[in-house]
């Protein structure tokens, strides 16, 4: 009789247990989906809010930053600063937490800083096209061209899809063909006839043809309709001597 009495207690004592242990984890569950609720709004008051109920949460405070820096209405990047610090510390093998936090820094004048912040987003993901790709912008935008340039190779050697991008831009910054193709391009007929296409949308003649010469030197075959839009703005522009000469090497290389 003892035993089944003591057998009872035990059983309401297991039950009793198990069941403030269930209420804790509903209470922790409610607690975590109000945060998140609060976090996946589009008002700064309750992604605010969210974050004091979630601290730790590294995500959050990186989402309430971005609603601060690029607020239409009311942009607050330095404020945006401290929230992306808030991620970085909670996170800080994130790369884009630490471009985040770049960008704000830049926007507040804190170049030196954003310098930091890119360098740490790459040594945290060496070999990220698009921590390269925004480094890379950054420097260009510092007029640290070589520097620039690099990244941005390393950028569209990651991803291809860059290549017209990064054209655009560095022709922006530098107004240099050679300095595009020697440093920032890869040295591929893919790349070099995006280049091309480029400077035939601008009429830039000259710039077309330097980047034709070079297309050449790749020693790369390609289809010979590759080299027809240039063709055709030869023949429109009256430079009969280069068309002819692109002719015949378009045939040489096809």
């Amino acid at each position: 009789m003892d035993v089944e009495v003591g057998s009872s207690k035990a059983r309401r004592a297991i039950f009793a247990g198990c069941l403030i242990g269930a209420l804790l984890l509903i209470a922790q569950a409610a607690w975590v989906w109000r945060a998140n609720a609060d976090i996946d709004t589009q008002n700064l008051g309750s992604i605010a809010r969210g974050t004091q109920l979630v601290p730790g949460n590294a995500d959050a405070w990186d989402r309430l930053g971005r609603f601060r820096q690029w607020n239409f209405a009311s942009p607050d990047p330095a404020a945006a600063v401290r929230d992306y610090q808030r991620a970085v510390r909670d996170l800080p093998i994130s790369s884009y937490y630490w471009i985040d936090l770049a960008t704000a820094y830049e926007q507040t004048g804190n170049v030196g800083k954003a310098n930091d912040a890119f360098e740490r987003a790459g040594a945290e993901y060496p070999t990220s096209a698009e921590v390269a790709w925004q480094y890379g912008n950054f420097l260009l935008r510092e007029h640290q061209v070589q520097k620039g340039l690099r990244e941005v190779h390393r950028a569209v050697a990651g991803d291809p899809a860059l290549i017209p991008l990064a054209i655009s831009r560095i022709w922006i910054s530098t107004h240099d063909v050679n300095a595009l193709l020697d440093r920032a391009l890869p040295r591929t007929t893919n790349a070099y006839f995006q280049a091309l296409d480029f400077f035939l949308s601008m009429h830039d003649a000259n710039s077309s043809l330097t980047v034709w010469t070079r297309l050449t030197k790749l020693d790369q075959p390609f289809a010979l309709v590759n080299a027809f839009p240039f063709l055709d703005a030869l023949i429109a522009a009256d430079r009969g001597a280069d068309a002819t000469k692109v002719w015949l090497e378009a045939i040489h290389a096809s």
